[in-house]
């Protein structure tokens, strides 16, 4: 992945399901100019609540991390407005920090997709022709097939993978 996650999502998840199964039908159409990807980050204050980056595919890293960081702060101190939580086309969920090692989140519709990150922790991987223990983590995703085609789904859930697995700072729009 090139750029922010969010603007590589943007095709996916963009401009709502008429815009997307035009997409699917049609790969060679172009991007409408209303896509938007508004990435929801699941936030558990006293429960869980699901507030929305809009326009998170035009934010550069830092941005985006100050975004999600101030709705986060407001989630918590429940400062939120009723704005706050509509409108998300694609949720970023993170099981993970709870010990999850292999959840399977739920879509909250109408939303296209969710990603859930799992737990790190060490285990035997394969390293060339040896078995080494390495820090591992499962990434599931959940989504609409009647807006995301499966192979575009698994082919952009094997990007977020690669972008992992490669990160530079380089590689990041800040």
């Amino acid at each position: 992945m090139h750029g922010s996650v969010a603007a590589d999502l943007a095709p996916l998840v963009g401009h709502g399901r008429r815009g997307l199964v035009q997409r699917l039908v049609e790969p060679q159409a172009e991007r409408l100019p209303g896509d938007r990807v508004r990435l929801a980050v699941a936030v558990p204050p006293d429960g869980l609540i699901v507030p929305v980056v809009k326009d998170a595919d035009r934010l550069g890293f830092t941005d985006l991390v100050r975004a999600i960081a101030d709705l986060t702060e407001r989630a918590r101190s429940k400062h939120l407005v009723p704005d706050d939580v509509k409108g998300g086309t694609f949720t970023l969920n993170n099981t993970g920090a709870l010990g999850s090692v292999a959840g399977q989140s739920i879509i909250n519709q109408p939303q296209a997709a969710i990603l859930s990150t799992e737990a790190i922790r060490r285990r035997p991987a394969v390293v060339g022709n040896t078995i080494a223990i390495r820090p591992l983590m499962n990434l599931t995703m959940s989504f609409d097939h009647r807006i995301i085609d499966g192979l575009a789904a698994a082919r952009f859930l094997d990007e977020v993978q690669s972008g992992i697995e490669e990160w530079t700072p380089n590689r990041i729009r800040l």
